[in-house]
């Protein structure tokens, strides 16, 4: 590159130096079309240029030759940047070559300055194409100010075709040439790579953003994922989400200095410009949010200015919607792409808060008992192995409770399946608001339920015990129906799960043959507490 010195080279990352080196070997393609240019036009236009193709033949051969071997030591050596700094030199020491024996400033090959200077600020820098026509200015001096026209065409043994001295007016207006194509050159460069850089920052943005949402496990954090890439990589002075929930809408807001916690807020149906962002299934965008019609997002985002409201949806479900400020004077308007990309960013956690919504739904399927929705018989199982690890370690009591319905396959004969399945829904819902916080109640099986009762002793085990079976009877929906209860107690029944289970069971066997309706403790003698600690 033309003004790159290694102590310049040096401030710049080495990916980006690798690039513009790739770059600037796509010059070798330009650097042949000059030399068949000047070649053709010395072939078929003499009359024009006033040169012969016998004349630059040795001078274009010499520097093809030259470009070709500086190409292949470009991509062997690691001094691929001087490299091509030398040949651009190579490349303006040509064109003056040709130039001066075919009328200098005032030669009809004057272009070739031209397209070898746009060539080079499109594949490197606009400090590089600034450089360069600093350089091709001086030699357009040169040329006028020390006559290099007749040494040149001497040392050619040729004559100049435009054999008057150039008018200043003519220099003049070709480095100003030189100085506008580089300017326009290097302003549309920049724009085009300024968006190719946005471009690349939005798509690692959501490459980023995809790797967060695969480590979230509830939708408040997705929507911090969401805010924090969406605002971070587009730049957005603020944003917001809402999120429907069952029970109301999550808010989160974020602004200049950070992302707020999540806040509960009223449904936000009522705004208007998010009711326009779910019936049409696109991104809206807004002057201003008005105060009184979008009353949740306008508290979220006061005083915003030029805001875009996008869906978030999932299979056509409304979850909740995105908005970012764009800010600045009324009428600024993104950019299509943007746009574009802010609507996948939106899809991304939509579907992203669509299967956390459905994972937690078979989590919840795997973990209730469908009839009841009291735990299963596998949670039931997970939980005992764990209180029991729980009380071998700490030396606290820990009770089971097995509760079975009594004459339960009577209720079924005489009035139906779905007879039964009310019975057993109310039961559950009544031993479940007679437990205590800390206990599990689980369906085991059939018409027979359990309890956990950790850090609860035998003797309050059978109070427990008492008080729930009791509310069964005391039900006015469940008149007629009783139940039998068994109670067992680690350590004193049993020294593991299995047995505590057995010993609480055959409890409740011993409650059946005694007449049902009643509560019985184990009699079960379980093991001593050093036998437990070994």
């Amino acid at each position: 590159m033309m003004a790159f010195r290694r102590g310049a080279t040096r401030t710049l990352p080495e990916r980006n130096l690798d690039r513009l080196a790739e770059r600037f070997g796509a010059l070798l393609v330009v650097r042949l079309g000059i030399a068949l240019t000047v070649i053709g036009v010395a072939a078929f236009a003499r009359s024009l240029v006033g040169i012969s193709a016998g004349v630059v033949a040795p001078v274009t051969g010499a520097y093809v030759m030259f470009a070709i071997l500086a190409e292949v030591a470009r991509r062997r050596s690691r001094w691929r940047i001087d490299i091509q700094s030398i040949m651009q030199l190579v490349d303006v020491a040509y064109i003056a070559l040709i130039l001066a024996p075919t009328g200098g400033p005032q030669s009809h090959l004057v272009f070739l300055f031209y397209v070898h200077l746009i060539a080079v600020t499109l594949l490197g820098t606009h400090r590089t194409g600034i450089r360069l026509a600093l350089i091709d200015s001086l030699v357009f001096i040169g040329l006028y100010s020390f006559s290099l026209n007749g040494s040149i065409t001497r040392l050619l043994g040729t004559t100049i075709a435009a054999a008057n001295r150039p008018e200043t007016s003519s220099v003049v207006l070709s480095i100003v040439a030189f100085w506008l194509i580089t300017g326009f050159t290097a302003f549309y460069s920049w724009v085009n790579e300024r968006e190719l850089r946005r471009s690349k920052i939005e798509l690692e943005g959501l490459a980023r953003m995809g790797a967060a949402l695969e480590k979230t496990s509830c939708p408040e954090e997705i929507m911090q994922v969401l805010l924090d890439r969406s605002v971070g990589a587009f730049e957005f002075p603020r944003g917001a989400v809402l999120l429907s929930l069952a029970d109301g809408t999550t808010a989160m807001s974020t602004a200049p200095r950070g992302p707020v916690a999540p806040v509960i807020v009223q449904s936000v149906r009522s705004d208007v410009v998010v009711e326009r962002a779910w019936a049409e299934r696109a991104p809206v965008l807004v002057r201003a949010l008005d105060p009184v019609l979008d009353a949740t997002l306008d508290g979220l985002l006061p005083d915003a200015r030029n805001v875009v409201v996008l869906p978030l949806t999932a299979e056509g479900e409304p979850l909740g919607v995105l908005a970012v400020e764009r800010g600045g004077p009324f009428g600024v308007k993104l950019p299509v792409r943007a746009v574009t990309m802010l609507n996948q960013y939106a899809a991304n956690a939509a579907m992203a808060v669509r299967n956390v919504r459905l994972m937690a739904e078979v989590e919840h399927l795997a973990n209730e008992d469908s009839l009841t929705g009291l735990a299963n018989r596998r949670v039931f199982g997970e939980v005992l192995t764990r209180e029991v690890a729980r009380s071998r370690r700490t030396h606290e009591p820990l009770s089971v409770v097995v509760f079975d319905v009594d004459y339960f396959k009577r209720v079924n004969d005489t009035y139906g399946h779905l007879a039964g399945d009310d019975v057993l829904r109310h039961v559950a819902h009544v031993l479940a608001g007679a437990a205590r916080d800390i206990d599990l109640v689980a369906r085991y099986g059939g018409e027979e339920f359990t309890a956990i009762l950790p850090n609860c002793n035998l003797d309050d085990a059978v109070r427990v015990a008492e008080r729930m079976r009791s509310g069964i009877s005391g039900d006015a929906r469940l008149a007629g129906i009783t139940l039998s209860a068994g109670v067992a107690s680690m350590p004193v029944n049993a020294g593991d799960e299995d047995g505590l289970i057995a010993a609480a069971d055959e409890a409740m066997y011993t409650s059946k043959r005694a007449g049902r309706d009643r509560t019985t403790r184990s009699s079960r003698r379980g093991p001593s507490v050093s036998a437990l600690q070994r």
